[in-house]
């Protein structure tokens, strides 16, 4: 598969009044989670944002610049075959409340921790490094996955779906709408020895698929559109957690999944990021 060519925005950010600039990036980083940006990295006071570069459009520039704080953009074409080097120079180990530690295939080996997640890491969003991700793991780490089947819906590398194979889910579909995240994802469940997950583009999941938890870590907007389909390819007593929401979308969110029969159980957040648990009815996990 030829690679694909990307654009990368590097935005430099200010912090405004009231706001330190961690907090600043957040926003703007969710700002900018509106447009289909694949990965966001943070250093000191620039943000660094991916999109492919056929989806780029030149419009994105002048919503860029209008969101506050962004005081300078830079627009660099990183061509395809130089995206593996610019991750492994970024790419550090990371670990989620000392049970799980997720490093790349050139890192050393940890054994003292319960589980060890070794993502490739290229394009596909989900290292673990993002706010999002992190939520979406801790909360994974509090859930009876024993004999659960899951469907991990945008998997990117496929992260979620290989926690959920490790924590004891027997029946694990990965599945994403972009060719070259599934092939990441099931290259990464060939690293963890997690054959028994199945990866696959999103538009092969059937009307009549049911599962008992899905795990959506997506955009709003994605997330309000799609969760008809989440209501309806859950069982009865499914769950559903969803993350990819900043802290304002988080009552919009709520209310697409109650108008469609889930109930809101709780919320975390983390650096202005949200995680929501829903459940189908109150059964609990």
């Amino acid at each position: 598969m030829p690679f694909t060519d990307y654009f990368q925005y590097d935005i430099v950010v200010k912090p405004t009044e009231g706001l330190d600039l961690e907090l600043q990036q957040e926003i703007v980083i969710a700002d900018m989670s509106e447009l289909p940006f694949e990965s966001f990295e943070v250093e000191n006071d620039v943000i660094r944002a991916y999109v492919q570069s056929h989806l780029d459009q030149e419009e994105f520039l002048s919503f860029i610049t209008s969101i506050e704080g962004v005081v300078h953009l830079d627009k660099i074409l990183v061509k395809g075959q130089n995206w593996n080097k610019i991750w492994e120079e970024s790419f550090d180990p990371i670990t989620i409340n000392n049970d799980v530690i997720v490093r790349a295939p050139f890192h050393t080996v940890d054994n003292t921790f319960k589980h060890e997640i070794i993502i490739e890491p290229k394009m596909s969003f989900g290292t673990g490094h993002h706010s999002t991700t992190r939520l979406m793991m801790e909360s994974m780490l509090g859930i009876s996955w024993k004999g659960k089947s899951v469907l991990d819906m945008g998997c990117g590398t496929g992260i979620l779906a290989i926690l959920a194979h490790q924590l004891g889910a027997t029946n694990v579909t990965a599945s994403d709408n972009d060719p070259q995240c599934i092939e990441n994802a099931e290259e990464n469940t060939r690293l963890n020895n997690c054959l028994g997950i199945y990866v696959c583009l999103a538009d092969k999941i059937s009307a009549n698929f049911k599962t008992d938890i899905i795990l959506a870590n997506i955009q709003k907007n994605v997330l309000i559109e799609q969760m008809p389909l989440y209501k309806l390819w859950l069982n009865k007593s499914g769950l559903l957690l969803v993350s990819g929401i900043y802290e304002e979308a988080m009552e919009d969110v709520k209310a697409s999944a109650e108008q469609n029969g889930l109930k809101f159980v709780h919320h975390r957040q983390l650096n202005e990021w949200c995680m929501i648990r829903f459940d189908l009815n109150e059964a609990k996990a």
